[in-house]
């Protein structure tokens, strides 16, 4: 009954091909955002979203309001490469990309998100 089982396993492997290592595709997004508009346009930050979303970020709407604000600004709370990534999706120049100000109240505290848009009258979508 061994004797069966060794030619049962060496013929089993045998009928077996080596298949190609598939690539390993992170499920983890880009980076995390949250996005304030700081605009006079309303909606603005849902088609912001919907555009990092698409770039495969993981993005949400900030739960609190900032006041109206001329330029549009790219924080980042840990990870300044990320941040600039998060820019260039945007069609932003990396410069717009910093780390988050010290604000009170701060808002990189309340974010989630790695990467905190504050969207302003001048952004171009």
């Amino acid at each position: 009954m061994g004797f069966f089982f060794l030619l049962m396993a060496g013929g089993m492997m045998a009928g077996m091909k080596s298949a190609a290592p598939r690539p390993v595709r992170s499920a983890a997004p880009v980076a995390a955002v949250t996005v304030y508009n700081g605009s006079d346009r309303l909606g603005l930050e849902a088609q912001v979203i919907a555009r990092l979303t698409a770039a495969g970020c993981v993005a949400e709407p900030a739960a609190s309001p900032v006041p109206q604000t001329p330029l549009t600004a790219v924080y980042h709370v840990d990870d300044p490469a990320v941040a600039a990534h998060v820019a260039a999706a945007l069609g932003l120049k990396a410069a717009s990309a910093g780390p988050a100000p010290q604000a009170d109240p701060p808002l990189a505290s309340g974010s989630k998100g790695r990467v905190v848009i504050v969207l302003g009258n001048d952004f171009p979508g």
